[in-house]
């Protein structure tokens, strides 16, 4: 019979030797890590009309203020060209009233340095008189102000028996068609204008020019008998100042002696 001492110690060898086993086992397999929880994405807050409009704006203004140059483009953008012809009622400071030929008053107001013509003679401010026929044309700024850059005083004959005038830039031309870049109802657009053989085509001062002399890009005043522009056109304005003739150089030198 063995002794109890050496079962004691025999029991407690194998308990030594299981429990090694058991932490061998243990740290051979890696404990599974628990899995993320997935975070919910935040619902993107959508953005209104009105503020991407303020941020487009606030861009644009950072962008002016930073070159001068893109200010003059963007002022120059803004603005849109106009051109009538019509007869000269009141004049108060650098404002001038004209009734124009469909009988609507409009206010011009002349820029400091506008161009003054009578005739093809230049004029200062204090010439202009009332009453009188002009052509007037510039820009229309931005709060609805006419700003006059050009007026020449005419005289009764761009008056003729008419209900309506058209301003444009001319474009091209065929033996029955002019078509002009205009601008309605706030867009610019291309219109064709009917034209016949008794069309009649002036420069501003009133002189008969042909109409090749007319160029791509020249300002026109289309005169039309009534306003559905389905009639041909009676008379046709250029206001370019290459439609002036320039006059001839006087020649000073002294004539050459008789019999020389």
């Amino acid at each position: 019979m063995k002794h109890p001492l050496v079962i004691t110690l025999a029991i407690l060898l194998m308990c030594t030797l299981t429990i090694g086993s058991v932490s061998r086992v243990n740290a051979a397999t890696p404990t599974p890590k628990p899995s993320p929880t997935p975070t919910a994405s935040p619902t993107p807050t959508p953005v209104s009309n009105s503020t991407i409009q303020e941020s487009i704006k606030d861009r644009v203004d950072k962008l002016k203020q930073a070159d001068p140059q893109v200010q003059g483009m963007m002022t120059q953008m803004q603005q849109q060209t106009f051109g009538f012809i019509g007869t000269l009622q009141k004049i108060v400071g650098s404002t001038l009233q004209i009734e124009t030929v469909k009988h609507e008053l409009r206010a011009v107001e002349l820029d400091a340095g506008a161009t003054l013509l009578k005739g093809s003679k230049s004029i200062g401010r204090s010439d202009i008189e009332l009453n009188s026929p002009v052509l007037v044309m510039g820009l229309r700024q931005p709060n609805d102000v006419n700003d006059g850059t050009r007026l020449i005083i005419a005289d009764d004959t761009i008056f003729p028996d008419t209900r309506t005038s058209i301003y444009g830039t001319f474009v091209s031309t065929t033996t029955k068609l002019l078509t002009i870049m205009t601008r309605m109802n706030g867009q610019v657009s291309s219109q064709d204008i009917h034209i016949s053989s008794k069309t009649t085509y002036l420069n501003s001062l009133g002189n008969t020019i042909k109409k090749t002399d007319i160029k791509p890009q020249d300002p026109l005043i289309i005169v039309l008998p009534d306003e559905t522009a389905s009639s041909a056109a009676l008379r046709v304005y250029s206001l370019a100042a290459h439609a002036i003739p320039t006059p001839s150089p006087i020649n000073l030198s002294s004539p050459s002696p008789v019999g020389q």
